[in-house]
């Protein structure tokens, strides 16, 4: 983690010297093992919304023949295609949780 141990020493504007720095007394950081969880979800989310968008997309076409066809005989309709299954992928953190009491 060799640029962990840089932002622990030298903070600057990145998202991760925030979360090592932010809300701490002077001259103290979080613990590394506490900010790993968000990295993961972090960089795990970044990877899986254009996976889960194309995904959405061909369940869209292969489900809609006519739309499938239109894809096919007209290639510049691919961009507008992929838009729609990527707009029918909801982002990270979109939902609310809702727990009973």
């Amino acid at each position: 983690d060799p640029l962990i141990d840089k932002w622990t020493v030298e903070p600057d504007d990145s998202a991760i010297s925030h979360w090592l720095h932010d809300g701490m007394p002077e001259g103290q950081v979080r613990d590394r093992e506490y900010i790993y969880p968000t990295l993961f979800v972090y960089l795990l989310g970044a990877m899986q919304e254009p996976g889960h968008g194309m995904a959405s997309t061909l369940v869209g076409l292969f489900t809609r023949p006519e739309q499938l066809e239109a894809v096919i005989d007209e290639p510049a309709l691919i961009p507008r295609a992929i838009s729609e299954g990527m707009r029918w992928t909801s982002p990270i953190w979109s939902a609310t949780a809702r727990i009973s009491t």
